[in-house]
């Protein structure tokens, strides 16, 4: 799913993406032996689409009525990080991400949502090795390079932000899911272009 731009001057941010390989893998599946869906799985897509529609509370909501939790599921613990993240409740972002990370550590979601939580703390030092580490093992994924052009712009690394606010441009042209964000990117692009001239 597109990063989500709250205003040209503030973090993109990004609600998971439903069909991330890696975060699939790394999942355990829990569905029942009739092939129907288990009521974990159930959960996870309310908070999914709860998460995508900007209602935290309700995502938060649906993951916390599971009993037991799921703990060895990483989508789970993403979707749990995200909601508090978007709420600004960064410690329990920040444990829950931690799990969905030790459970999913190839996953481009969990390193995109940990590299935002840096970003709310103010490290955007960290965030942009987070970016970098998963850029690498990532190239196709539009949001890493989002947001590594926002936390080396909030570090003064205007060449490097353009450089990869480009790149995002290159690989979501034509996508009608990134309008906003290449709205936003566009608009940056030009203001940083006029000032250096």
């Amino acid at each position: 799913m597109p990063a989500i731009v709250k205003a040209p001057s503030e973090k993109f941010t990004s609600a998971p993406a439903a069909s991330n390989k890696q975060q699939q893998t790394a999942a355990v599946v829990a569905s029942s032996d009739s092939g129907q869906p288990s009521a974990v799985d159930e959960a996870v897509d309310r908070a999914r689409v709860a998460l995508s529609r900007g209602q935290y509370q309700q995502a938060l909501a649906a993951l916390e009525k599971l009993s037991p939790v799921p703990e060895r599921r990483a989508d789970f613990w993403l979707m749990k990080g995200s909601a508090h993240l978007a709420l600004r409740q960064l410690e329990p972002a920040e444990k829950a991400l931690a799990a969905a990370q030790l459970l999913a550590p190839d996953s481009a979601d969990v390193a995109v949502q940990r590299a935002i939580l840096e970003q709310e703390k103010g490290d955007n030092a960290s965030a942009l090795q987070i970016l970098k580490d998963a850029a690498t093992r990532h190239p196709d994924v539009p949001e890493v390079f989002l947001n590594e052009g926002y936390s080396q712009q909030e570090l003064g690394a205007m060449q490097d932000a353009a450089r990869s606010y480009r790149v995002f441009l290159s690989m979501t042209e034509g996508r009608s899911l990134y309008v906003a964000q290449r709205q936003a990117v566009h608009q940056w692009l030009a203001q940083f272009l006029s000032a250096s001239d």
